[in-house]
């Protein structure tokens, strides 16, 4: 049969694989340039695997792509389209699995139809984790993307034809994809088995913003996995985190442990049933670029509605309850490397980084509000309060809320509508603050506050006794 794949958008790499058996290299190389073969040129742009600590490329470009087995490649060109006529497997594919360094494996669907990862069988050992990670390249900047988890709910466990995607494994000699694990033509979603435990999850987004590059990123592959066989240490539905293929790039991962040692997790699974309050510390690692970055949970399914469920910024010294907002923005600069990025790719891909966790997500099943009493109540929405003293003698204080990270401004005027001051001008992360505003220069009399911000102006009164 004739398969087909149109890749559009900005320019990336894409993770693919073959739909049918033998497919020549010349279905690639005749759609797109191949560069990296020879002695001039140093960027590669075509990898058909992974030996645990580097992407491999072919040897030559005359041979053929293997069934089951994912590749990689930057096209020169968008839109292009890959073309190829071949025998889709009608037999059970399987291909060998190493365990060298990271222990990552680039594998793919084999098939020219949708197929389940979760009825995937290993042989002779185990996997380190049985959640799949795609790359799914950026649709805002170019070069950017983001690792996508196969229990995603955008997913559900399910790959397109043509889409590759990494397996990490501890001592399994082998994996087969079972020709049952195909979708029918008549449905696009599978009938989920009891091999996805799944009884509830929270999955979260990292977005970035560097407005002065022109960059933004956008970092999905984080859930919180609750299923019934998760298990204090790690177990097969925790998942490493790893560096995107390129830089620059915002991450968000789940610091954990596996074997008494500290990983970064992309996947963190707990159990369903809670009797102690659980806290996961979540860290963030930010490469060549500066700005505005976000944190957002808007997808959550099947969580108890009895669980309270708090995000915690140590360095704010914040805490806000994740039921009563869906995000929350702040100002961060990003580590320089001396990468500062391109088409050139990120081989050492699990990450690595011992960098203290700036956030907490605390999960709490009983309420224990003393959990929290050293930390300061994010507000649910912006408000200015009435000046303390009031009437006063040079000096007072003004206290207000910012509920998102804005910039905001509060100028003092005078009864005549002259501004005669402006105390507040700048950006704010999230949080209360309070401001001495000094009158002592200025005559006794009525004034007026206001606070300007986002689309919103507040304004308050104050007498001034000298």
């Amino acid at each position: 049969q004739e398969v087909t794949v149109n890749l559009s958008g900005n320019a990336g790499w894409r993770m693919l694989a073959p739909p049918v058996i033998d497919m020549p290299i010349s279905v690639v190389s005749g759609a797109t340039t191949i560069t990296g073969f020879d002695e001039t040129r140093e960027f590669k742009n075509f990898y058909t695997g992974y030996n645990g600590s580097t992407f491999t490329p072919p040897p030559d470009l005359t041979g053929e792509l293997t069934n089951g087995r994912g590749f990689i490649i930057y096209p020169t060109e968008l839109p292009v389209t890959f073309q190829t006529t071949g025998y889709e497997p009608i037999w059970d594919v399987s291909v060998s699995l190493h365990s060298d360094g990271l222990g990552l494996n680039l594998l793919g669907n084999p098939f020219a139809s949708s197929f389940d990862v979760t009825k995937m069988a290993v042989s002779g050992g185990s996997l380190k984790s049985s959640v799949g990670q795609i790359w799914k390249p950026d649709t805002l900047s170019e070069g950017g993307g983001s690792f996508v988890l196969t229990t995603d709910p955008a997913v559900d466990g399910i790959i397109a034809p043509w889409q590759g995607f990494f397996i990490e494994n501890d001592n399994a000699t082998g994996i087969t994809l079972p020709l049952p694990g195909k979708s029918s033509a008549s449905r696009d979603v599978i009938q989920k088995t009891s091999s996805q435990p799944v009884r509830g999850l929270i999955a979260l987004t990292f977005s970035g913003n560097d407005e002065k590059r022109g960059i933004t990123t956008s970092d999905r592959a984080a859930i919180i996995y609750f299923h019934e066989n998760a298990t204090d240490d790690w177990d097969l539905w925790d998942a490493s985190k790893f560096y995107p293929l390129s830089s620059p790039f915002a991450v968000l991962s789940f610091s954990g442990e596996r074997e008494g040692e500290t990983v970064h997790k992309a996947q963190e699974s707990r159990p369903y049933h809670l009797t102690d309050p659980v806290e996961i510390p979540v860290n963030i690692t930010v490469k060549n670029m500066n700005g505005e970055f976000t944190l957002s949970w808007e997808r959550w399914i099947n969580i108890p509605d009895e669980w309270n469920v708090y995000l915690i910024d140590t360095e704010q010294n914040n805490v806000l309850d994740m039921r009563n907002r869906e995000r929350y923005s702040f100002m961060y600069n990003g580590d320089k490397s001396s990468k500062e990025g391109g088409p050139g790719i990120q081989s050492d891909l699990i990450m690595q980084s011992t960098s203290p966790a700036r956030f907490k997500i605390v999960i709490d099943p009983d309420n224990l509000t003393s959990l929290y009493d050293n930390y300061t109540e994010i507000p649910l929405q912006f408000a200015l309060y009435q000046n303390y003293p009031n009437p006063f003698n040079s000096g007072t204080k003004i206290r207000y809320d910012v509920a998102d990270h804005t910039f905001l401004t509060i100028a003092v005027y005078d009864v005549l509508g002259r501004r005669v001051n402006e105390p507040v001008s700048g950006f704010h992360n999230p949080g209360t603050y309070e401001v001495y505003w000094d009158a002592s220069a200025l005559a006794s009399g009525l004034y007026i506050y206001r606070m300007n911000v986002e689309n919103a102006v507040f304004i308050k009164r104050m007498v001034l006794v000298q």
